[in-house]
């Protein structure tokens, strides 16, 4: 959990599953999802594909 940024992830092949306080959230390639600041959130084992995280964490 972050409390001072959003994080984003684009999926670019496969799929996973986001969970988001608790709660699945499919992502296949092609999807954008934007995760808000201070949502516990992970990826669940078991998935397969390519995405790249956008995390802008501050740098002080």
């Amino acid at each position: 959990m972050h409390s001072d940024w959003d994080e984003a992830i684009l999926m670019l092949e496969g799929e996973l599953v986001l969970e988001l306080d608790q709660v699945p959230m499919h992502l296949k390639a092609g999807d954008f999802y934007l995760i808000p600041r201070g949502v516990r959130h992970r990826i669940l084992p078991g998935c397969r594909g390519s995405f790249i995280l956008l995390d802008p964490e501050p740098l002080a």
